[in-house]
């Protein structure tokens, strides 16, 4: 009885371990930044719209002042050149901004 009841502790405190463990997994977010003709709030929307809808994208902000366009995303899941074909989709050209 004794060792069974231990042997359910040590399960117990292994799942937990191994439970917390999957949460403190950080998955990494890049930030690139492009210029583009945004103009106006309709090509912003568009903008923001196409790009929110591409694999690997987590934010999208088109700045109509600056003129540039923000994009979050996951690096295991898509690459800075084809976020940049994606815009250009969009018909509003994209410039990478280096930092």
């Amino acid at each position: 009885m004794k060792a069974l009841r231990n042997s359910l502790l040590i399960m117990a405190i292994l799942l937990s371990s191994l439970a917390y463990s999957q949460k403190k997994e950080v998955k990494e977010i890049r930030e690139v930044k492009f210029k583009s003709s945004v103009d106006c709030m309709t090509c912003k929307a568009k903008i923001e719209k196409h790009m929110s809808f591409c694999k690997g994208v987590k934010s999208v902000n088109a700045d109509i002042e600056t003129k540039t366009v923000t994009i979050g995303y996951k690096p295991a899941k898509t690459d800075e050149a084809k976020l940049k074909e994606e815009l250009e989709k969009t018909g509003y050209g994209a410039e990478l901004i280096k930092n």
